[in-house]
């Protein structure tokens, strides 16, 4: 077994606590709720709310202490459970306007609200000491079709992670990436798309040992939405999903054969058909772009697909008994090899776009 450096730091990014663990498990996945847990001697400095890093040369996990178990004879050693960054901090319910969906980019609303809470708050001891954000990416036209149930009403409460944060990746692959930098105490949030190539894995080569290929999407998919204002029937509007996955209402590079939905929105007065009738387009297709659960494993070191390389959001296309399926990396779990998760279906779909 390989031994991984384990530190342990408070608020301030100070350490606290070092050890060392045999090769832990580690899991990751932007669209459910994973933890991961390692055994260390028992140490009082260690508490819930502390960053922990585990280290093995370039690699390193990270993520903050949610839960500690004490275990053994006099409580000698203790269970240590982690979570994310983005899991810990921002399951949590705000206030968002609706307004602001279509209004900008989709990075710069998730940067503002989270830079609200954590960075910029009024209430110091809410604030994330060291932490910032970048954008790397500008998705426009967004929209999650966020309505209040109040007439005239354009604030409602969401939870950050599971409506924004989430959804931005299961509808438009708008990642949230923490980054800590432990010499200069600061943790770097990363939010944007994924650009690298796409990467091509053939399920048949021999350096796949094993793979479980669940496909949602079949050539029966929706790719054409006509929304119509619920208070004017006659007010309607097209949008077409193209080969490439974008949509809009231009009636050219179309997908055949048609499959068509039409849905009907009321639009408040707080808000244009224009924007609405795209975002329910959105909220429509943004279910079957990437409607798949790959799961593919690898040796760790695998020289081909270079698995430990690939970041959230990597967009690959599966070939699979003779069919090229496109996917996008959504979780990955590492043991002695490492098992990639691609698609944004979960077997429980409750926890993935969780509405508000």
């Amino acid at each position: 077994m390989r031994a991984y450096n384990v530190e342990v730091f408070d608020l301030s990014m100070n350490l606290v606590a070092h050890t060392t663990v045999n090769e832990p498990t580690y899991k990751v996945d932007a669209l459910a709720n994973v933890t991961n847990t390692i055994q260390v001697p028992s140490d009082k400095a260690i508490e819930e709310g502390c960053y922990i890093r585990i280290v093995r040369g370039t690699v390193e996990y990270f993520g903050v202490v949610n839960k500690i178990e004490f275990k053994g004879i006099n409580d000698s050693t203790m269970a240590v459970t982690f979570v994310s960054f983005v899991d810990y901090y921002f399951n949590m319910k705000i206030v968002f306007d609706t307004n602001d969906q279509g209004s900008g980019s989709l990075e710069d609303c998730l940067k503002y609200y989270i830079d609200r809470w954590f960075i910029s708050n009024a209430d110091t001891y809410q604030r994330v000491k060291g932490l910032s954000i970048v954008t790397t990416s500008s998705t426009t036209s967004w929209g999650f079709n966020l309505k209040s149930d109040t007439t005239g009403q354009h604030r409602i409460v969401i939870n950050l992670r599971d409506t924004l944060i989430r959804r931005s990746a299961a509808e438009y692959y708008v990642f949230v990436r923490a980054v800590p930098d432990i010499q200069n105490k600061t943790i770097t949030l990363y939010i944007g798309r994924n650009n690298s190539e796409t990467v091509l894995i053939e399920t048949a080569l021999p350096n796949v040992l094993s793979r479980s290929i669940s496909l949602k999407q079949t050539t029966n998919s929706l790719n054409k939405v006509v929304v119509c204002n619920s208070g004017n029937m006659s007010q309607a509007s097209a949008f077409f999903l193209h080969p490439d996955g974008t949509f809009n209402g231009s009636n050219t590079d179309r997908i055949t054969p048609v499959v068509m939905d039409t849905v009907a929105i009321s639009v408040g007065t707080d808000t244009t058909f224009a924007k609405a009738s795209r975002a329910a387009a959105s909220d429509a297709f943004s279910r079957i772009k990437y409607n798949n659960l790959i799961e593919i494993e690898l040796a760790v070191d695998d020289e081909m697909i270079s698995p430990r390389t690939l970041e959230l959001g990597q967009l690959v296309n599966v070939i699979h008994d003779g069919m090229i399926t496109a996917s996008i990396l959504t979780g990955y779990e590492i043991k002695k090899t490492i098992k990639l998760v691609f698609g944004t279906v979960r077997l429980d779909l409750t926890k993935i776009l969780n509405r508000g």
